[in-house]
């Protein structure tokens, strides 16, 4: 037997848990690859667990963490679908398969909502989003990836600011980060950086808006290249294993950054309250938004763990009474800091359904 799974031989796809065993269907070939693999004496295949068997197979096969679920037209990593659990595998596989009744579409939809996974007709929104601004032909969108097109959905979902001029602030923040950003993940940052620098600032023009914006860039970008330490990982973490990691890295005297300035600058402008540009306020606000996260980090433990559409990033929520953190494990095991700030409050609207 050349097959083995957890140090015990595997004899057949049968021997995988239900959810194992659908998650490989959706796999082109990944079935047919394991009953050949259990009977080539020539080779010997070992695989930690179920999780690792799927994406060695999908990557091995394909060249790629995505599996095609061509009817859905979804494009997902089978570790991603082993997480939905087993009601839900059943009703993609009777989707996939051609069912195509009413009760189907709609519990299809509510998975894909409640386990945030984005299908064509959603990343599509985001490339039409762009075209309504202007910006489709955009030099930094010319060759998007899963998480750029996921990051661009996701901002034209995010509801635009409460006022009259909603339109016109949300074209002057897309043409604003396309200027700065150098990637798409970057202008969604500037774009939100742009929205949180000049909320207060509605009665101004459109130039003055964008000159603060700029000047609050050029006097924080130099104070933050320190803030992108950030401590490793290999493969997919627990929370615990998140949650020890990031406690030695803090027992070191180091702090979580951020896994690239844009979003540094993004949480600083959205969560800081600088009464001006002058190089010493900011470095006062960073300094104090860093100290305040880390201890918050220190004091909390991942309440939950959301494993990315891509199947190799992860998201772990830390709450605290009125504060709340996100940190990220990205596919390069790369631990970062992905937002700390006050949590909405029921009946309080925040950022993202309010601008």
């Amino acid at each position: 037997m050349t097959v083995t799974l957890a140090g015990k031989p595997l004899q057949q796809v049968a021997s995988l848990s239900p959810e194992g065993r659908l998650s490989l269907a959706f796999v082109d070939g990944g079935p047919e690859w394991l009953a050949w693999a259990a009977q080539d004496v020539a080779s010997r295949y070992d695989f930690a667990d179920e999780t690792t068997l799927l994406g060695q197979v999908q990557l091995g096969l394909h060249a790629s963490r995505l599996a095609l679920l061509p009817n859905l037209e979804l494009m997902v990593s089978p570790v991603k679908l082993m997480t939905l659990g087993l009601t839900d595998l059943r009703t993609l596989a009777r989707a996939e398969t051609g069912d195509g009744s009413a009760a189907t579409v709609a519990q299809v939809a509510g998975i894909l909502s409640a386990h945030q996974l984005a299908a064509r007709r959603d990343l599509a929104a985001g490339a039409a989003w762009l075209s309504e601004l202007g910006l489709a032909d955009a030099p930094i969108f010319q060759a998007p990836d899963l998480d750029d097109r996921l990051a661009l959905w996701q901002l034209a979902c995010m509801a635009p600011p409460t006022s009259d001029a909603a339109p016109a602030l949300r074209q002057e923040a897309a043409n604003f980060a396309a200027i700065q950003a150098r990637t798409p993940l970057e202008f969604c940052d500037y774009f939100r950086t742009y929205l949180a620098r000049t909320a207060g600032l509605a009665s101004a023009s459109p130039q003055q808006r964008a000159d603060a914006a700029a000047a609050t860039l050029r006097v924080l970008l130099p104070l933050l290249f320190g803030t992108l330490d950030c401590p490793q990982l290999d493969g997919l973490p627990s929370p615990a294993q998140v949650e020890a990691t990031i406690s030695n890295w803090l027992a070191r005297g180091k702090q979580v950054g951020f896994a690239r300035l844009s979003q540094a600058v993004q949480q600083i402008v959205q969560h800081t309250h600088l009464q001006d540009d002058s190089v010493d306020a900011a470095r006062k606000a960073i300094q104090l938004y860093l100290q305040s996260a880390q201890a918050f980090l220190s004091s909390n433990r991942p309440t939950q763990g959301r494993l990315g559409q891509d199947g190799a990033t992860c998201t772990y929520t830390y709450g605290g009474g009125s504060l709340g953190a996100e940190v990220q494990v990205g596919p390069g095991g790369v631990v970062s800091l992905q937002d700390f700030g006050p949590r909405p409050q029921p009946g309080v609207l925040n950022e993202e359904n309010a601008g």
